[in-house]
């Protein structure tokens, strides 16, 4: 569902199942799915995983994504390998594994043959127990194979979709289906299940609390137990005499080969995925002889016997000669050619070729087999040559002794190539330096691609197309085998080698569909169209079925509703697989009685008599049928309005009906409640006047069936504001000087309002800057209140006055804001000095914001002093106050840098002086005493602050 559909229905913040929600492992249905996003799911669960396991009670528990719009069911799908291993890594553990839909179902959502290739992997590691939902019902299969046949170890499936969106009734029957409950009430109900190291106890048991089934589920290990054939065909490739191209015929196995192990010498040296049956040993070493065998293995863990061995060797020199036998027996023709140990470039020995007389001096041999492709190689040292004369160094003939090319230094001492099949010559720039060993390497291809590349001491000097007719390499030459040339070179470390055989195609072709059907469809015909970045073959599967070669499209016609899975892969020339075959899931969906979904409706709790609901149905041409409580159902449309109704609870349901008649077997339905009953008028309404500006209201609260909303204030006969359920408030928006009058109307939760309370009159006193006389019982007036207390010990006048006490050095005082910012003003307090110890004590201070402009105090003597916070100035007064006595203290000031005080005490003026105040304005009044460490008990009365003298 969506994201307020969980919310209603778990809750949140541990209501209903969201009080279990840290232990809950949830996992995905198709009706959290909107398009190919279930966003409800992954927001209410917190982006929980599309596929995961856990370890709970000795068992391993697996939760699978089985929705077509994640559609990961097949081999190369990460659902399907992460299962793989992980059912690898937990071989012998007792598995449960749940996911939503059933792979075999008689309700009437069906079998999903979708998921054949994960119900074959569950069933061949021998998983004991499937739990899905999906169908409305309940059902218990027997324990089924691979194919969904009994079997001993087979795989119990249940289908427990019981505590979900209604039930609905058994489609079909199936002898399989050991039980199953389909019908209300005991179709309702949960699964238990009590978890042991060798077993599973399960019940299921209905809303009652009657086990309705039982049954026993033991462990027992994986069902594959047998082993793939041994790999044939084994064929391996020299690629050089490092490297070694292998490759084999498939294996068979009764579920599928999944890799393969390349042993070398009885060693592993590699494996591969099932798919490939290829591999390349880049590790040999030169000159040796190895023996390779290959293993097959399955998803389980089985092994074949090895395949039958290949051997191969890594030599692939045609000819090489360092002349450390001391001879030139590997030469066949040998003509002036000589051993030496003058100056050898390696070891002991060299070869020379000395001609003083213009005699020939040269060696040749044939090649054990004609070559297209040749290098030869080998080091040289010019000792002598004669003046302009020319010195063969290298040749190559066919194996007839016919000349193809030679390598030469020309008459001006530079190195030439010459052609002999064209009779053309390539000199060089390269001179050749005497008395030093050189480098030569020579590489000449004939045929129609004809090549000569010459590199001398490691430089490439020619690099060219050439003609060499159709004659292939036979022989090799060494030395010069003309007459008439005077010369004497050195000649070491011969060899000679074909081309590097070219690696084999090692590289598996991609696959990619070019066309499917929708996502979502009621066709029961699919064709799927498909290539591979290579010429290949094709092999197809639909929904797990074994492997068919097939082309490209392909049609398959009478399917079956519900997912589907096709999967197609490429095989290419060189016999390698795409291991990720492309794969395609989609739904074909068969008609189904329309859901009804209502838009709109009435409270749930509501005073009026009519109610009006508008719905709506999946089926855009589906007719409705509308009842209200046990009224029979009638035909309607939306919207639908129902008048003269009764007080009470009532019910409407509406449901929709398809075109063929199907009505929604879960009808959408709403509950609401009259409640017409107005509550009675509230009583005892007071109305006390707190200033000129604010108005204090109180009354005592009424009770209702419905409950109280709130209450509704009324002044001179026009509502002043609706509150909730509180039986007081405070009215700032009077004036002063003016009388009033409020009544209190009580409102229920239904919307019924009550009749008018008794009114209660009040007359705001004139605007003053502030004015208390505690007579309210609080210090509500006051904006801060810091060990100020309210006290009823005798007053100045009245109930109540404040006391001001501190017997431990705390403060005690109050702050209050003036009406208005002001630069004159008169401040009258009655006070009363109960007790002092010896420190001052202030009575009263003027402040601005949170400056402290001045105050009148009592010093420690007990006579009144004014202090003049910003000039730092302070003086004291004659006049002694008396404990125990009311007395009125009444203070004029004017603030700004021309202010002056002036201090009355009981009528009689006592201070009056100038003073400088800086440029601030009073804005609040503080009473009592604001600093610690400081004893006293006064007490405050009829405090009054104004512009006027008061």
């Amino acid at each position: 569902g969506s994201y307020t559909e969980f919310v209603n229905y778990y809750g949140l913040n541990g209501q209903l199942f969201s009080a279990y929600r840290s232990i809950t492992n949830p996992i995905v249905g198709n009706h959290e799915y909107e398009g190919r996003v279930a966003e409800g799911y992954v927001r209410y669960w917190q982006s929980p995983p599309d596929f995961y396991s856990l370890d709970a009670g000795g068992w391993h528990i697996i939760a699978l994504n089985s929705n077509s719009q994640f559609g990961q069911y097949g081999p190369g799908t990460p659902q399907y390998e992460w299962l793989l291993r992980d059912l690898q890594a937990h071989r012998d553990a007792c598995t449960i594994a749940f996911f939503h839909h059933p792979r075999f179902s008689i309700g009437p959502e069906g079998d999903t043959p979708a998921l054949q290739p994960i119900w074959e992997l569950l069933f061949q590691f021998g998983v004991e127990l499937v739990l899905v939902g999906h169908d409305h019902n309940y059902q218990r299969w027997m324990p089924l194979d691979r194919d969904g046949q009994p079997h001993p170890n087979g795989i119990v499936q249940l289908v427990i979709g019981t505590g979900g969106h209604g039930i609905r009734a058994f489609a079909r029957s199936d002898s399989r289906v050991a039980a199953g409950f389909d019908q209300p009430p005991s179709a309702y109900g949960v699964l238990t299940a009590s978890l042991f190291s060798d077993r599973a106890d399960l019940a299921f048991v209905d809303l009652a609390g009657q086990v309705r089934d039982s049954t026993t589920v033991a462990c027992h290990g994986p069902n594959d137990t047998m082993a793939p054939s041994a790999p044939t065909g084994h064929r391996a490739t020299l690629v050089s005499s490092q490297q070694v191209a292998l490759s084999w015929d498939a294996a068979t196995d009764d579920y599928a080969v999944t890799s393969y192990e390349i042993l070398r010498d009885g060693v592993v040296i590699g494996i591969v995925p099932g798919t490939t049956r290829t591999f390349t040993d880049n590790t040999p070493q030169p000159d040796q002889t190895y023996s390779y065998q290959v293993v097959a293995l399955d998803a389980v863990g089985n092994r074949s016997t090895a395949s039958a061995p290949v051997t191969i060797s890594t030599r692939t020199t045609l000819f090489a000669d360092d002349f450390e036998s001391g001879t030139l027996s590997r030469w066949s023709t040998v003509s002036g050619l000589t051993i030496t140990t003058l100056q050898p470039h390696t070891g002991q020995y060299a070869a020379r070729a000395l001609s003083t007389e213009g005699t020939v001096a040269y060696a040749s041999t044939l090649l054990p087999s004609a070559q297209t492709d040749v290098t030869v190689e080998t080091w040289f040292y010019l000792a002598a040559r004669g003046n302009n004369d020319q010195v063969t160094l290298v040749r190559l003939l066919n194996p007839t002794g016919g000349g193809l090319g030679f390598v030469q230094i020309a008459a001006n001492g530079r190195l030439a190539f010459r052609n002999e099949v064209t009779g053309t010559t390539i000199t060089t720039t390269a001179s050749v330096s005497m008395n030093a060993w050189h480098q030569l390497r020579l590489r000449l291809v004939t045929g129609s691609g004809g090549r000569v590349e010459l590199w001398y001491d490691s430089n490439q000097l020619i690099g060219s197309a050439q003609s060499f007719g159709s004659s292939s390499v036979g022989q090799i030459q060494i030395g010069e085998h003309t007459t008439k040339r005077t010369f004497d070179v050195r000649f070491d470390d011969v060899l000679v080698t074909p081309p590097a055989a070219p690696p084999p195609d090692t590289t598996p072709p991609d696959t990619t569909l070019t066309s499917t059907p929708p996502l979502s469809t009621a066709e029961t015909t699919a064709t799927f169209s498909f290539t591979a970045s290579e010429p290949a073959t094709f092999q197809c599967s639909l929904d797990g079925a074994d492997w068919q070669t097939c082309s490209s499209p392909v049609t398959f016609s009478n399917l079956a509703t519900g997912p589907h899975t096709f999967s197609v892969f490429a095989v290419d020339r060189a016999g390698n697989a795409d291991p990720t075959p492309a794969s395609f899931a989609w739904e074909i969906t068969a008609p189904i009685a329309p859901e009804t979904t209502l838009l709109t409706t009435p409270p749930a709790l509501t005073n009026q008599t009519t109610a009006t609901f508008t719905f709506i149905s999946s089926d855009t041409a589906a007719s409705f049928e509308c009842q209200l409580d046990a009224t029979p159902a009638v035909p309607c449309a939306s919207p639908w309005t129902l008048s003269g109704l009764t007080e009470g609870l009532h019910t409407f349901s509406v449901r929709a009906i398809d075109g063929e008649g199907d009505p929604d077997p879960t009808p959408a339905s709403w509950s609401w409640t009259i409640d017409t009953t107005a509550p009675p008028a509230p009583g005892s309404v007071t109305a006390s006047a707190l200033s000129g500006t604010q108005v204090s209201l109180s009354w005592t609260s009424v009770t209702d069936a419905s409950g109280i909303a709130g209450y509704d204030v009324y002044r001179d006969g026009t509502l002043l504001v609706q509150l909730g359920p509180v039986t007081s408030v405070t009215d700032s928006t009077v004036q002063p000087a003016t009388t009033y009058q409020y009544t209190i109307r009580a409102r229920d939760n239904a919307g019924n309002v009550s009749s008018d309370s008794v009114p209660a009159t009040v007359t705001t006193p004139s605007l003053r800057l502030f004015e208390d006389d505690f007579e309210s019982g609080s210090l509500v007036r006051w904006s801060s209140v810091s060990g100020l207390t309210i006290t009823t010990d005798a007053p100045y006048s009245g109930t109540y006055a404040a006391q001001a006490l501190s017997t431990s050095g705390t403060p005690a005082y109050a702050l209050g804001n003036l009406a208005r910012p002001v630069s004159e003003f008169s401040y009258r307090v009655r006070f009363q000095l109960v007790s002092q110890g010896n420190n001052l004590v202030y009575l009263v201070k003027w402040r601005s914001g949170t400056t402290s402009l001045g105050g009148v105090y009592l010093t420690s003597t007990g006579r009144l002093g004014i202090r003049n916070d910003i000039a730092g100035q302070a003086l004291s007064t004659t006049t002694l106050v008396t404990t125990g006595a009311w007395h009125t203290l009444e203070t004029h000031v004017r603030t700004g840098p021309d202010g002056f005080v002036e201090v009355w005490y009981d009528g009689k003026r006592i201070h009056q002086s100038f003073q400088n105040f800086g440029a601030n304005q009073a804005t609040a009044i503080q009473l009592g005493e604001n600093s610690t460490g400081r004893i006293f008990d006064v007490r405050f009365d009829e405090v009054v602050a104004d512009t006027a003298a008061i």
